[in-house]
Parts: structure tokens; C-alpha cells; sequence
């Protein structure tokens, strides 16, 4: 029954035989299960909370053009290109008030990249 509520949780349970003393296929093993289990807990954690898993998307694509595209893909209004600009720019100013004053966090600086790529998404000024 404990078991049944760690699994649910996220917990699994690993034999204390394969640790960091264990041969490199074993080591390797554990890292990729672990790696799909951080996967799986994060899809759960995140299914409800789109903008999350976009800026989770877009910080991991360095390709400004992909960047673009897959936000189009996901913000097709002008209305939800502002909430989400909203929601990074809220991420941003959580990550500057809470970082230590000599640590630079380069998130920070796509965020404020994806920020301005995602106003200029649905801009209605005319190209000349």
C-alpha cells in the first residue's frame, strides 16, 4: 500500500545495489530511468499550465526561427501573446528578486529575448 502511494508520488525505488560504484551500463541505466521519471512528473505537473511548457519549450529551442514558429503555433491571438508575455516577464522579476547579487542567470536574458519575440508575434503596424 506505501509503495502503491510513493509510486503515485513520484517515488521510485531504486536497488541500493546500483550506485555510483556500479559499472557504467548500470549507472547509465539508473540515469535514464530517472531522467524519463523527472519527464513523465513534470508532463503531469505542467499539463494544466500551457504557458509553462511553452517557455520550457522556447528556452530549450536556440533556432530564433523555430522559436517563432512554435509560437505561433500556441499563441494565436494578439490576446494570448500578452498573457503570456506577462507570464515571462513575471518569471523574470521573480528570477532577479530572488538570485543572489553576484550570480548572473542567463534564463533570464532569453526570457527577456522570447519576451520581445512574442510582442512583435501579432503586431499590427504595417511592413513597408
Amino acid at each position: 500500500e506505501e509503495e502503491e502511494e510513493d509510486e503515485a508520488q513520484g517515488h521510485v525505488e531504486v536497488d541500493p545495489e546500483l550506485d555510483d560504484d556500479s559499472p557504467a551500463p548500470s549507472r547509465l541505466v539508473l540515469y535514464m530511468l530517472r531522467t524519463i521519471k523527472d519527464r513523465i512528473v513534470a508532463d503531469v505537473q505542467t499539463r494544466d499550465k500551457p504557458y509553462v511548457r511553452l517557455l520550457a519549450q522556447l528556452l530549450r529551442k536556440l533556432d530564433p526561427f523555430e522559436q517563432k514558429s512554435l509560437m505561433l503555433s500556441k499563441l494565436q491571438t494578439e490576446a494570448d501573446a500578452q498573457r503570456f508575455i506577462l507570464f515571462v516577464r513575471d518569471g523574470i522579476q521573480y528570477i532577479e528578486e530572488n538570485r543572489k547579487e553576484w550570480v548572473r542567470d542567463e534564463r533570464v536574458d532569453r526570457m527577456r529575448a522570447i519576451a520581445d519575440q512574442a510582442s512583435m508575434l501579432h503586431s499590427s503596424s504595417p511592413t513597408v
